[in-house]
Order: structure tokens, then sequence, then C-alpha cells
């Protein structure tokens, strides 16, 4: 599930560059708030944010509305609700106390006069970091607390003042009148964004569903509570999502076998659920808007929602086309037992609703957002957009394996400039999808046929169960019509197809291509003979993945590369001239990854729990050199039993039945919040890599996120560091470098990892790496659409 903000950025980008004569793009800082001083950095970084390029600047959240421009709409989703609407859920004051250190008493005084101009607000930034080390000030800064609470409003009342901003609009009827969110001078325009999930056809009403990050806000556990009570009915509750409540609310539903948690589900399978349910349950405390009540009433599906729940009931009238439930496990329980009995209410609420939620569009939204005497110019049609397609053997959204993140990443910054779709290929089970993953960006799913699954399977069999879906596509390329129909459709006038991999290329035979790209994640033909059995099956397995690898080379005017080994097996093999290699390593999605400062990680693993052990994580998908990674991994855990040893990722599942030691922990596979915390609270992460093709993601994600590294020279290759940005060893060396980066002192750790994320962001960044991309496309001068 892909959050709100994301979600909104999506659709309103989508919007904006193809329902309209506009070109918008998406514009980002890494912004941590892990403190007050980080926090302050992005508020400053933002408020020096160049944007005069542009025409008109939309900002949706804290710290970027402080951006400057003269055509500045602010269409917000909340302030920081912590220093806000939820500050008093903390217990702290309101006011600071007076007796105040001289120096914060002379901020205080400062602060009664409203900033004016750029000049001013620099010279209060510059007076608020004078204070940061003073020791006899820093109490004072306590996050959240009464004075970072001032210093925040003042800040965003300069931002939001009437003269800054020419339009002033929030998502939600919630957030337009919460108190101190506008200035009390300002009428914030209502802009209702729609939700950007493909729902389907209404499917049958056979259980209560809900789905939403599992925390305390959304309160699941009032629903878990109410659904312990439902009696006398034939009822099931399916709850996805993931959060830091996840484990508190399994033991509430425990002995309930009629509550199931789903985890972490995709876009697709979220579709899935909302059709099949009976009633959708959405109980937050005061929401900003909630996607999931769009969701389901574009299903058809009633919502039951309650009194004090916020945004939903902007859309929720009780009895019309949905329910609403006083705040207690006792009503909510009532309404479910209701809608449990009744199939007819659920179907005539849900009709309802779904007719209700088609008035919410971003038509209506953007014709709110932009100023009727805006400053910007109408653009005519003068930039060509090419039509780019990229076809997979895998879905890869959501990105969670290494394939998946690079092909994502790297193509949704060319979708900013061209129109780009991904053919990919899911299981027979999934139901056949178009899904907007990115601006500019879609995904079409096409499932495999019933007759090409058996077929893999018996193919796996035969190699003692060896995973051969992609080779399958060049073995029986008759078995995969409905790709095939797919590529032809996505590839008229097309510009230029990427193959992800060479397998999907006999699938092609007999269509009128364009430009053909071939994007190298490896050399295939070596690592499936390291994969594959060496029996008479295994080798001719491989046999056919050299040749349609050699076919897909001869036939690619480009060959991208990910490491130089890889371009030089590549040549070597095949024959390629240096001429149609373009060089691009793996990169790091900067603004998923927040760089946290040594300080802050000691702080972070206090407040979960874990501040008396170091923690080790490690990053692994279900790949064969990944595997042999972390087996060295719990090798070397039973000679650090202070460590804990966190394994992030699908290679879990290889081992999750295992006997294990007790210092080691399997997480699975996480969202890229999940992630970025995991990441944010670790002492080292560690990359023991001895073998494999391409370059090293995990490693850039490591070295962007500010953890000490802990990686072999193998696991390094093409990253170009040294040992000013990590632990680097050779051959049985693992133990040894741990052993270093564990006792080294925090000041050493820190150095190393400004190094390590300042050398990602000037050589591995995805936007840099992007950019060399989109020279090779080339921008030429036609009309968007």
């Amino acid at each position: 599930m892909r959050g709100g903000a994301e979600n909104l950025y999506a659709g309103l980008l989508d919007h904006l560059n193809r329902g309209t004569s506009h070109e918008a793009t998406l514009v980002t800082l890494a912004s941590p708030e892990g403190d007050f001083w980080a926090l302050m950095e992005s508020y400053r970084a933002f408020s020096e944010l160049d944007v005069s390029r542009f025409d008109l600047v939309i900002s949706t959240k804290y710290p970027a509305w402080m951006v400057s421009h003269p055509n500045h709409v602010c269409y917000m989703l909340h302030c920081l609700r912590g220093l806000y609407d939820t500050y008093h859920l903390f217990g702290l004051p309101v006011d600071p106390p007076a007796a105040l250190p001289a120096r914060l008493l002379e901020l205080r005084r400062r602060m009664r006069d409203p900033l004016e101009n750029p000049q001013q607000l620099s010279e209060f930034f510059s007076s608020v970091f004078e204070l940061r080390e003073d020791p006899e000030c820093r109490p004072g800064f306590q996050f959240p607390g009464p004075l970072t609470r001032e210093i925040v409003h003042y800040l965003d009342a300069y931002a939001l003042r009437k003269g800054a901003i020419a339009r002033h609009a929030a998502i939600s009827k919630v957030v337009a009148t919460r108190s101190d969110y506008f200035p009390q001078d300002v009428s914030a325009v209502v802009a209702y964004p729609p939700s950007g999930l493909e729902t389907r056809d209404n499917g049958p009403y056979e259980y209560f569903f809900t789905a939403s990050r599992l925390d305390a806000p959304k309160r699941i556990d009032l629903i878990v509570r109410a659904f312990r009570m439902v009696g006398n009915v034939n009822a099931r509750l399916k709850i996805a999502g993931t959060g830091p409540e996840d484990a508190r609310l399994r033991a509430l539903a425990k002995g309930d076998p009629r509550i199931e948690f789903l985890g972490y589900v995709d876009n697709q399978r979220l579709s899935e659920l909302y059709s099949g349910a009976r009633a959708v349950l959405f109980t937050p405390y005061d929401e900003d808007l909630g996607y999931i009540t769009m969701e389901a009433m574009r299903s058809g599906k009633p919502v039951v929602t309650t009194s004090d729940a916020g945004g939903p009931l902007e859309f929720i009238r009780h009895g019309e086309n949905g329910l609403v439930a006083d705040p207690s496990p006792e009503s909510l329980a009532r309404c479910i037992e209701q809608l449990a009995r009744d199939r007819e209410l659920c179907v005539a609420l849900g009709e309802q609703g779904s007719r209700d939620i088609a008035s919410v569009t971003w038509e209506k939204a953007v014709a709110s957002l932009l100023p009727m005497d805006d400053k910007m110019v109408e653009m005519a049609a003068s930039t060509k957009r090419k039509k780019v397609v990229v076809l997979s053997t895998f879905p890869i959204y959501p990105p969670v394996g290494g394939g998946q993140c690079r092909i994502y990443h790297l193509w949704r910054r060319i979708a900013r400039v061209h129109d780009l779709t991904v053919v990919s290929s899911v299981g027979p089970e999934d139901s056949p999808s178009r899904q907007l993953i990115a601006e500019g960006m879609y995904e079409v799913r096409v499932p495999r046929s019933r007759k090409h699954a058996q077929y893999e399977v018996e193919a796996s069999r035969a190699l003692d169960w060896t995973p051969v879906t992609d080779v399958i596509f060049a073995m029986k390329p008759e078995l995969a019509g409905s790709y095939r129909d797919a590529c032809a459709e996505a590839l008229e006038d097309a510009d230029l197809c990427i193959l992800e991999h060479p397998y999907t290329l006999p699938v092609l035979d007999g269509l009128q291509l364009p430009e053909l790209w071939y994007e190298a994640h490896n050399h295939e033909a070596s690592m499936k003979s390291t994969m594959l059995p060496a029996t008479e099956e295994g080798r001719r397995m491989v046999a056919v993945v050299e040749e349609v690898e050699a076919e897909m080379c001869r036939r690619a005017a480009r060959v991208i590369a990910v490491s130089e080994p890889d371009r030089d097996r590549l040549k070597q093999t095949y024959g390629v001239d240096d001429a149609r290699f373009l060089m691009l390593p793996n990169g790091a999605d900067l603004e998923s990854i927040t760089f946290v400062e040594e300080r802050d990680r000691a702080a972070l693993r206090h407040r979960m729990g874990m501040e008396h052990r170091p923690v080790a994580v490690m990053l692994a998908s279900w790949h064969g050199p990944n595997l042999e990674a972390v087996e060295d991994v719990i090798a070397v855990a039973d000679h650090f039993e202070q460590v804990d040893f966190i394994i992030i990722g699908s290679a879990c599942k290889a081992i999750e039945s295992r006997q294990l030691p007790a210092n080691v922990h399997l997480v699975g596979v996480v969202d890229d919040e999940e992630k970025d915390v995991l990441l944010g609270m670790a002492t080292v992460a560690l990359n023991p890599m001895r073998s494999g093709g391409g370059s090293n993601l995990k490693l850039l994600d490591y070295m962007a996120s500010g953890v000490g590294v802990v990686t072999s020279e193998f696991g390094a290759r093409g990253s170009d560091i040294d040992t000013s940005m990590a632990w680097l060893y050779t051959g049985e060396g693992f133990e040894g470098a741990l052993s270093q980066a564990l006792v080294a002192n925090p000041a050493e750790r820190q150095a190393k990892a400004r190094a390590a994320r300042r050398h990602v962001e000037r050589r591995f960044s995805w936007d840099v790496l992007g950019d060399q991309v989109l020279a090779e496309i080339g921008v030429t001068d036609r009309a968007r659409r």
C-alpha cells in the first residue's frame, strides 16, 4: 500500500501532465525530523531552495512550504501534528517555563515580531543554530516541547502568511478548519484528492476488511475489540498493513480464529480485498482525509466509521452510504452485526457510496487549486515526450527486491520526461491490471497462463526446484500469448523498448519493434550456470539462456551494464562493441532514505527498547548470493552474543523454519518506511557478499542512511569506496572487520558515514544516474501529447 502523500503526489502530477497543458515535476529534499535540529535543517534547506525556474509551485506539507515563489499554492495535507492538534496527547505544557536561560528568553522576545522577508528569516535561523551547542540552552530544545513548538509555529506562520501564498487549499474540511493551521485572515479552499487505486467491479460480500498502517492513531485495536464482541453471526475480519502496533494487535486478537492479519499487501491485492469485502471498517482518530474511505466507496462497499474519525465523516452519512458508530467497541460491534445479518443493506449502502464518490476527481481538485488570475503561461505544445516501454518477467511495484528497486527507481526518473509503461508478468492466480505507479509511469500486469505455469513447475522439478520463471519465456514463448498481446498494445507507436534481462525477446518475434535496448542486470549465462544444477537438464537450460542473451546483445542498440566485470564478460562472450555500452551502476533513492546521525541512532534504539545492545542489520532478498551471505551472518552471530543481528527481506523465507542463534532475528519483507527506521537505529550494516553479478544495491542504501558499513571487497565492487567510508575486508576477514566496527568510537563511525553519504550523493543517486539515461534517450521538441 502506498502512503497517502505519495498517492496524492502521483495522481496530481499525472493529471497536470496528462489532463492539462501544464508540465509538472516533483521536487523533493530529504527531510529528516528525528530531532528538533534535523527538522530545523530541513526548514532552512527548503527556505533556501531556488524554484524560480517554475511558473507555479504547489507545496503540501511542512517544511516544503518554506519555499519562496510569487505564485505559490499551498495544498495542505497537515502541519506537524505532534506540535499542533495532537500536542496535548504528550501531556506537556503549552508555554515554556518562565525561568529560561537568558539566551532563550531573548529568542522568545524576538519571536514576538513576525518575520517579514527572507533576510529576517535567514537571521532567525542563524540565531537558533547559534544556541545548538550551548549546554545551558540544550534542555530548552526538548522535542516535542513548548519552545520547539513555538519555533515551528513561528516559521509556519511566516511561510503561510497571506502575502506569501497565492492560494490556500486543504485536502479536507477537517484540515482546513483545524486551529492554527492557516492564518486567521485566510479561508482555505477544500479540494478533495481522489485515490489513484484502480478498483475492481463489486465482488462477493464475504468478510469485513480494514487496511492501514498499524499505529495507534488508526485505532485498529478498537476494531479488534469490537469484532471480538460480535457473536451469533457468520463474520470474518481481514486486516491489511504493517506498523509498530502489529505485535500488540495480534496479541489482542489471539484466540479469535475469525480475525486474520494479512501484513503488507500490494495495490493489486488491496483492490481485490476491497472487491471481496462485505464492508470496510475505518475508525481512526481525527484523520486528515482517509483514502481508505474513498477506495471502499469506489469499490461499492459500505464504510463503518466513528463519530470522531475526522475526514471520513465528510463522505459517510449514517444509514445512507455507510454507518457511523460511537468510538466504543460496543457501538462498533452493533454496526458490524447489523451488516453481517443484512446483505441487502450492504449492497444498498455501497451502491450509494459509489455514486457519491464519483464526483471526487482530479479535474475538480486542480480547478480549485490553480488560481484564476495565476501568472502561469499556458505552454504551447512544444516538448516531445517519447513513448518508452520496459519489459519485465516479474512485477516491479512495490519495489522490494534488488531488481525491482533498480527498474522502478531508474525508470521513474525517465518517466518525469517521457511517457513510460512497464509490461510485467504475474502469477496465473493474479488479475490483469494497469496501474499508475509513479508520475508518468504505468505498470501493466499480465497473468501467466495455466499452461505456462504448469510447464514452469515441471521444469523447476527437474532442476531440484530451482526457480525458472524467467527462462520459460525464452524456452516456450508460445505459452506467453497474453503477455505478447500486452506488449503489442504497449509498443504501438513506441519510440524505445527496453528489455530487463533478455528472456522476453523471443516473445516479441513478429511484432513491429522500435529501437531496442538491453538492460543487463548480470551476465545471465554465468549467473544461471551457478544457480542451476550441473545436470543434463541444467546445462540445457543454461544453453537456452546463453542463446537468447547472445541474440539480445546482437540486436540491442544500447546495452546497459551494471558493473565493469559484467561489461567485460558481455563483451568477451558476445562481442558487444564498446560504443554500444552504457555503464550504469546501481543507485540509491535518496528521497526515501533518511540520513541519521550517530547520536540520533542511540536515541532511536532507546525509544525502541534496544539501547543496551549493538544492532547489526542485513538486507537480503531470496537470491543465491544473498542466501550465501546470510549464512555467513548466522555463522558469525555465535561469536557476537552481545549483538542483535536483524535480517530484513525475502531471504528470511528461506531460513524461517531453521533453528537460529537466539540473537538472530528475522523481520522479513518491509516497506520503505520500516526499512528506513531499521537502518536508522542500526549500529552497523552488513554486506558479506562472496558471489553474484552486477553491483550492490543494499550497500548503497546503507551508505545513504548513515549507518556504519561492514563489507567485503567483492560486495563493494563497482562502488569505488575505500576505508574512509566503510570497514572493508577480504577473504575470511568478516569477523575481524565486524569487531572493529563495533568497538569504533561514535566519532569514527560518524566520519565514515558522512563520507559514504557524500559519495552516494555525488555518484550513485538515481537522479544522477537517470540524467545519464535521459542524455542517451534525448529530449527533443514535439508535443507532450
